[in-house]
């Protein structure tokens, strides 16, 4: 692997709940792992344009149009998957079958190793580097990668470089609400794809190659894995002709869509502040399973609160806090199809 990481800035924090510099990525709430579900919508993209770089920023998206349509990101086990010995090191796998990407996250970094589906394992001899840990405004970094595999007689290869930058903070403007404290992390990849045929009889071996030109750019809040608000402009470009795309997606937990649309989360938290318990009381539309964390303010979680299975309607649960420091943490409540967060003081 060939980086290059500038580490600018360190994240100055002015409280707890709203960070001087926007919130900084880790890989406790930015890494996918097993079992995780990101659930977006897709956007009109008429007119859709990033906005400014820099600190204190107001991206407004309010009047965008998100459509009904789902993108969903399922994540599981490798060793659930037919191509897991070609991945040893993969700890987690995003599927879409018949195809998988394999990825490896650790306390620095997160890789992607490769990509496998029936036509084979393209295992990236040179993995690439998604993102780094810590990063937050105005970290950035540069990374190379590369790999090749046989099939069918065809050898295939597979370039890419790619630059990562957090290149802003402030607050991002949709049509459900305004989301302060919010980073966005900008990529630019230029990705090779080339395929090398044999010959047959008197002719010469022929060579396919296709370009790719892309510019995303994410959301985040520090909190969700799934970046709130995705856009993304890309151009690729075979045998000479160039194809341009555009892509808005919006994650399912700041959606703008009606509520019968959505799983229904009300909920409130008792006592404000609390000491060695809190009660959470919520109203689900449809039955679900509820997770809680507790998040501190390095987007780390303190303690796993539990998971537990409740039927629509009214309901409550009471997580134990004993043990955890005074301070201002972020609870984090997940059902089958929704995250939200919300302040919860301890004294």
């Amino acid at each position: 692997m060939k980086k290059c990481l500038s580490i600018l800035a360190f994240l100055l924090i002015a409280n707890v709940v709203v960070f001087g510099q926007g919130p900084t990525l880790t890989e406790s709430n930015y890494a996918p792992r097993p079992g995780d579900v990101f659930r977006s919508y897709y956007a009109d993209t008429t007119g859709v344009q990033p906005g400014s770089v820099g600190p204190g920023q107001t991206w407004d998206y309010s009047t965008l149009h998100i459509d009904t349509a789902r993108f969903v990101r399922n994540y599981i086990e490798p060793s659930a998957t037919p191509y897991a010995d070609s991945f040893p090191d993969a700890t987690v796998c995003f599927t879409n079958p018949p195809s998988y990407s394999y990825m490896k996250s650790t306390s620095t970094e997160f890789l992607i190793l490769g990509l496998a589906s029936p036509f084979g394992a393209e295992v990236f001899t040179d993995p690439q580097i998604s993102m780094t840990f810590p990063f937050a405004y105005p970290n950035a970094f540069t990374d190379e990668h590369y790999g090749s595999y046989s099939s069918a007689g065809m050898t295939f290869y597979h370039s890419g470089v790619t630059s990562t930058t957090a290149d802003g903070w402030g607050i991002l403007k949709l049509p459900s609400g305004n989301y302060s404290n919010m980073v966005r992390i900008k990529f630019v990849q230029d990705l090779v794809d080339s395929t090398v045929m044999p010959g047959t009889g008197n002719s010469a071996s022929s060579y396919s190659v296709t370009t790719a030109h892309h510019v995303s750019y994410f959301w985040h809040d520090g909190i969700n894995k799934n970046p709130a608000l995705m856009i993304m402009f890309a151009s690729n470009t075979q045998n000479g002709i160039t194809v341009y795309g555009k892509f808005v997606t919006v994650s399912e937990a700041v959606s703008a869509l009606p509520k019968n649309d959505r799983a229904d989360l009300s909920l409130s938290i008792y006592p404000q502040p609390a000491k060695t318990s809190a009660t959470v009381a919520f109203t689900l539309k449809e039955r679900s399973i509820v997770g809680f964390s507790l998040i501190n303010a390095s987007g780390q979680i303190v303690r796993d609160l539990g998971h537990f299975s409740f039927c629509s309607g009214s309901n409550s649960q009471v997580l134990d806090l004993n043990g955890i420091g005074n301070g201002v943490y972020i609870l984090k409540i997940k059902t089958d199809c929704a995250v939200i967060s919300r302040k919860l003081i301890i004294e």
